[in-house]
């Protein structure tokens, strides 16, 4: 009766992503390019939904930090 997590059970990785060490990715474009394609689907989600005439089209501003999951061992 040992411990019973995500890093000790065969779950998936995707359905333990609180669970993970992170670490702050030091890839300034790769964070750019995130942040940009999070911003580019919420205005098509805002599309898709026939609202995005009573909404502002969203821009990225600035990335403050992404992090990396550590799938480790």
């Amino acid at each position: 009766s040992g411990e019973r997590s995500c890093r000790t059970l065969p779950i998936p990785f995707q359905f333990c992503l609180c669970e993970w060490d992170k670490t702050k990715s030091k890839r300034g474009n790769l964070n750019k390019e995130i942040g940009n394609g999070a911003v580019t689907q919420l205005n098509k989600k805002l599309e898709e939904e026939k609202i995005a005439d009573r909404c502002e089209t969203y821009t990225l501003k600035e990335t403050l930090d992404v992090l990396i999951y550590d799938q480790g061992n």
